[in-house]
């Protein structure tokens, strides 16, 4: 509790940063921007956020129904818009998927298959990912949709690397267990030796344990090739829908040709592999800041600003207030 009130703090300091130094120069102009928008697309993008939530809900629905036919696809959204709550509020994204765990253990799944169903969640969420992002960086290259700064072009490789490498680790545990259980124990013994792991014994107990039940985990959604790659599409859909959301605020400011569709999906794939690695919860500033940048050789001004505060508002704020609400409901 004492964590998420911190994590609270430091996102509501960097949100009110970011409302500052972006609303500083232009106040006037945004607000008119804002109150003399079309409220039609305003009202679909916050549509094309439902439908990518409830795509999120229907992947998690698909996994849980491999272990219980009694979780409901409204039991789904319900914990997707929980897991969203808690992934904004923590950094790194990192608290919904605990949450995951201890509710579907509420339900009366075991704790091994709870985490099951978290690593079959992440293995098709981090493959989409990939592909989505290997195309961006294809496109990008090919057509120059994206005028880097050295900042975010190092933070967008980094991103992409690091993503990639996790598919790498994921695959290898997956498919060479006895390998990775052997390297690990290994590398524990090491960090016993310089005094970075205390219990030698304990540490390599439980790193076995996380291994094999990933393994289990990794299996079982391999040996369903058809549910698989459905999975894997579905995600890459959900993406896709999210990424467009730029697009359709622009226009709700009238302007309906200065993004192209492919351009807002490249665009704002390159905006998720460099909010990955801000720490701050929501990654609230990084965000922002690499939207300007990416979307500066657009747009300009007040309009650049008006967008990305209500694409902001669309794709982050607006799952907060619906995850709370779910959040307040629980606790009752």
């Amino acid at each position: 509790m004492k964590n998420n009130k911190l994590n609270l703090a430091i996102l509501f300091i960097f949100s009110f940063l970011v409302l500052y130094f972006t609303l500083r120069e232009n106040f006037f102009e945004i607000i008119d921007f804002i109150i003399g928008s079309n409220y039609f697309y305003i009202f679909i993008a916050l549509i094309m956020m439902l439908i990518y939530w409830f795509l999120k809900a229907y992947i998690y629905n698909k996994i849980i129904a491999k272990y219980t036919a009694c979780y409901s696809l409204k039991k789904s959204f319900k914990l997707i818009m929980l897991t969203q709550f808690f992934n904004a509020i923590t950094p790194f994204a990192t608290g919904g998927q605990p949450l995951v765990i201890l509710t579907l253990k509420k339900e009366g799944l075991s704790t091994s298959d709870s985490a099951n169903i978290v690593i079959q969640d992440f293995i098709t969420y981090q493959i989409a990912l990939i592909i989505l992002g290997i195309f961006a960086v294809i496109y990008n290259n090919i057509f120059h949709v994206i005028d880097h700064n050295n900042l975010l072009k190092k933070l967008v490789v980094l991103g992409f690397v690091v993503n990639s490498l996790v598919i790498f680790v994921l695959f290898s545990i997956a498919f060479a267990r006895r390998l990775n259980q052997y390297i690990s124990k290994k590398l524990i013994i090491l960090l016993n030796h310089l005094k970075f792991v205390k219990d030698k014994q304990k540490t390599i107990d439980k790193w076995g344990s996380k291994v094999n039940r990933f393994h289990d985990g990794a299996m079982l959604l391999f040996e369903d090739k058809k549910t698989f790659i459905s999975l894997i599409l579905i995600n890459i859909l959900s993406m896709v829908i999210h990424h467009l959301i730029p697009m359709i605020i622009l226009f709700a400011l009238y302007d309906y040709s200065s993004f192209t569709a492919i351009n807002t999906i490249v665009i704002a794939t390159y905006i998720q592999l460099v909010g990955s690695f801000i720490p701050v919860p929501g990654a609230t500033g990084g965000v922002e800041f690499a939207f300007i940048n990416f979307f500066s050789k657009y747009l300009k001004g007040p309009l650049l600003n008006t967008v990305m505060l209500m694409w902001r508002f669309v794709t982050y704020h607006f799952g907060l207030i619906i995850g709370s609400y779910y959040f307040v409901k629980r606790g009752r």
